[in-house]
């Protein structure tokens, strides 16, 4: 049976996350075979050697909850990936927070179809049909009334399936 508590006690910087699991080498190695052909077997075989030598790991956090789903780990990892220590303002930062925890309390699920819009914190709006989506109205529409709930902060749009960044 699954673990209900993260793995270690504490969380998992992004910065342990990168040492814990470095992906570089292996693709590298993996880009070098498809772009060199000739060198393809020496490739093949420097890639069996780091993977033999390299001892396999949780192919995501081991500080997440282990029983939860592998799309919602695959976005609770992109989520981590995204809190870089500059590339976030505070209410940004307020909304990754809220959608991490929301995540991991089963609040939210990994849905490619739809979306959630996120103000500090609080989801404000969803689920909303991905095809039907727009930003700008939903912007318009909403950040007057949000800002007058909660305060000052960020408008974020939770879309798994789509690109985005807070």
């Amino acid at each position: 049976m699954a673990s209900q508590s993260p793995a270690n006690s504490g969380t998992m910087t992004i910065e342990e996350m990168r040492a814990a699991y470095p992906e570089d080498p292996v693709r590298k190695y993996k880009d070098g075979i498809a772009r060199n052909p000739p060198n393809a077997n020496q490739m093949i075989q420097w890639l069996q050697i780091f993977e033999r030598e390299t001892p396999s790991g949780p192919p995501i956090d081991p500080t997440e909850l282990l029983d939860l789903d592998a799309d919602t780990l695959w976005r609770i990892r992109c989520l981590k990936y995204r809190d870089l220590p500059v590339s976030l303002c505070d209410g940004d930062r307020v909304n990754l927070l809220a959608i991490l925890d929301a995540y991991r309390q089963r609040k939210l699920a990994v849905d490619f179809d739809n979306v959630t819009v996120w103000y500090a914190g609080h989801m404000v709006y969803g689920l909303v049909p991905n095809k039907s989506f727009n930003f700008a109205r939903i912007l318009r529409e909403k950040c007057p009334e949000c800002y007058e709930k909660y305060g000052e902060s960020a408008m974020h749009a939770e879309q798994p399936g789509v690109i985005n960044y807070l």
